[in-house]
């Protein structure tokens, strides 16, 4: 089996052209370079707000990262985001100091790994040259402030960035065949679980349970993780052993060779998986669809508490019927696994908070509306940035759509827009389009917001339209849109 993966194509026209080739290329060249470009364009940013900008980036004291929840934008002295880096990369079992770059070795071993399975037939020509990197470069670490933990102490949550990484497309190529698992596990987003609540009569004796992973992408001990996807491939009949055993040493590898930079220092990560590789998610996904097999399906002690389960990679959602004691006990159960995972829980027999979702009981059944984080932003696009007109417009309507999916009652929903409002006002949205985009989804049931539409065929969008120019969006596009 093998995947439509291959190198980004160099394919130029300019030397295949023909006369008609020729003839095109001069008319579109001629009326782009027509185009007026000497018409004002009136900036969104104040002078004193550009100079607030240029005066933070020039200042090297300070760091800014995207705070790990809530969007939002977090500013901490290059000090403190030093000394938390440290923090996280001085504990010797997740990370080794290397006293030397093994880029150069571990690239010879990959190539020879990637030859192999050429010439056995399990990698394409092309395939292999996805894969290689021609130019790899160390991974670079980075943490994102964890500040719905604590604001005065911001702990972080570690990020290895592998863009042209010598594992970066290695890891895009595994991904393709641990997604078809992934798809076959309990594993359930927003939209899922609201439309599997709707199926709960609530019985008094019930009570929400929730419990979280600590850490999952770094505790998951190398060999248990690679056996475990090793469990779902023996399953896969398309793939040949040879194929199999291909991929579970293309894994070890991603594993074992995850080499990245912090301040001119080389480390390895010695457990777990980066967050930051295209595979991490699939991987942690099957590793957590394994330990809920043997843990909370196939485990008949605790069936008769168990009214409904669910999960979304390492966020666990039950209705549970007992007592709060029976919800310690069920949790040390779990704490004490082999598979090197720590759960933290929350119980409530009134709501609780999962995902994007308040859930709550009320007559009788489970009614949800949206959980708005306490460190949650204004981080919608301002009406005033250089962007697609007709994104910017669609913005508020997905926005308030969203809202109407996760609110079962339509009081719910108009209550809660009224956050949306505000933060559209704020961003400078016209009153027209915000007033439109809330009466197109009050207008909508919940069960149509839970409608998944098929995505529209592509190919024949690109033939209705004829040729295509893709480009970096300017404010011009309009009349290079004219031409074509």
């Amino acid at each position: 089996m093998h995947t439509n993966l291959r190198p980004q194509s160099s394919f130029n026209p300019t030397h295949h052209k023909g006369s008609h080739i020729d003839t095109f290329f001069s008319l579109v060249s001629n009326e782009i370079r027509n185009i007026n470009h000497n018409e004002k364009l009136k900036p969104n940013l104040s002078k004193k707000e550009k100079q607030a900008l240029k005066e933070l980036s020039d200042n090297k004291d300070l760091v800014f990262r995207s705070a790990d929840k809530g969007g939002g934008i977090v500013i901490q002295t290059r000090e403190e985001y030093i000394q938390e880096a440290w923090n996280i990369l001085g504990d010797l079992s997740y990370y080794e100091p290397l006293s030397s770059n093994p880029l150069e070795e571990d690239e010879k071993l990959l190539k020879s790994l990637l030859k192999q399975a050429e010439e056995k037939g399990i990698l394409t020509k092309k395939e292999r040259n996805f894969i290689t990197i021609d130019f790899p470069t160390l991974a670079i670490f980075y943490h994102l402030p964890k500040v719905h933990k604590n604001l005065k102490k911001t702990p972080g949550r570690p990020i290895i960035s592998g863009i042209n990484s010598l594992t970066s497309n290695l890891s895009h190529y595994v991904d393709v065949f641990l997604q078809d698992h992934v798809i076959n596990l309990k594993s359930r987003d927003s939209a899922q679980l609201i439309t599997l609540l709707k199926e709960i009569t609530w019985d008094t004796t019930y009570r929400w349970l929730t419990l979280d992973v600590t850490s999952l992408y770094s505790n998951i001990p190398h060999e248990a993780g690679i056996n475990t996807t090793n469990f779902y491939l023996t399953q896969d009949t398309r793939l040949s052993l040879e194929h199999k055993c291909f991929i579970t040493e293309a894994i070890r590898f991603i594993l074992t060779h995850n080499v990245f930079m912090f301040e001119n220092k080389i480390f390895k990560q010695r457990k777990g998986t980066a967050m930051g590789t295209r595979f991490a998610p699939s991987f942690a996904n099957l590793y957590m669809g394994r330990f809920e097999d043997e843990y909370i399906y196939n485990h008949h002690d605790w069936s008769k508490n168990i009214i409904f389960y669910k999960r979304y990679i390492d966020d666990l959602i039950f209705i549970w019927k007992g007592s709060e004691e029976d919800v310690t006990d069920f949790t040390t159960y779990l704490n004490k696994n082999d598979w090197n995972l720590k759960f933290t829980t929350n119980s409530s027999t009134t709501s609780i908070e999962y995902l994007d979702l308040l859930l709550f009981e009320k007559d009788g059944s489970v009614q949800t509306k949206t959980f708005f984080k306490k460190v949650d932003s204004n981080n919608y696009l301002d009406f005033t940035s250089a962007h697609y007109k007709k994104r910017k417009q669609n913005i508020p309507f997905s926005q308030y759509k969203r809202i109407r999916r996760n609110c079962t009652s339509t009081k719910d929903f108009v209550t809660q827009s009224e956050i949306l409002t505000s933060r559209f006002k704020s961003k400078k949205y016209p009153k027209k389009i915000i007033d439109e985009a809330f009466k197109r989804a009050k207008n909508l049931s919940q069960n149509d917001c839970l409608t998944i539409r098929k995505k529209p065929d592509e190919s024949y969008e690109l033939n209705k339209y004829g040729t295509s120019l893709i480009t970096t969006y300017n404010v011009n596009h309009m009349k290079l849109r004219k031409i074509f």
